[in-house]
């Protein structure tokens, strides 16, 4: 496979689902977070899937160590 069919390939495929425990980032951050839901009424492989309102920082988000980013 190519550069070019790789990037399409990239671009095409669907996004996976963020489920309980999914590995976070930040391209600023010294360290990766882990996603954090109090629930479990929406199973993808017996693990609770995020949604929009999941996004409440200390929360469903923990830090991501010390901030580069200015």
């Amino acid at each position: 496979m190519d550069f070019w069919s790789e990037i399409a390939e990239w671009f095409t495929k669907p996004p996976e689902p963020l489920v309980l425990g999914a590995e976070l980032w930040c391209p600023y951050g010294s360290e990766h977070s882990f996603l954090i839901l109090q629930r479990d009424e929406i199973n993808i492989d017996s693990l609770p899937q995020a949604n929009v309102c999941d996004c409440v920082k200390s929360v469903n988000i923990d830090h991501f160590g010390e901030c580069y980013g200015g």
